[in-house]
């Protein structure tokens, strides 16, 4: 019973050649779980200020090449269609 138990937690359910996702995810869980004992409020507040700005960073970029396509493409159609006219 306990080999079922840990072939059912240890493989994947889609490819049982494969590792399951529950412990592929489960370990680094419970790795920043353990950082925590190591880490103080203010290293966790600097960490997260710095995904955070990170993150918008990321957003205003994704953005900005967006927009700019958009603008791109929207010149280039206008322009394709005023020429077929």
């Amino acid at each position: 019973m306990l080999k079922y138990v840990w072939n059912w937690f240890v493989k994947s359910s889609a490819n049982p050649k494969e590792l399951s996702l529950t412990l592929k995810a489960g370990i680094p869980l419970i790795a920043f779980l353990g950082l925590g004992d190591y880490l103080s409020a203010n290293d966790a507040e600097t960490l997260i200020d710095a995904m955070v700005g990170a993150m918008v960073a990321l957003g205003t970029f994704m953005t900005f090449v967006l927009t700019a396509w958009g603008i791109i493409r929207k010149v280039f159609l206008s322009v394709r269609l005023a020429l077929k006219k």
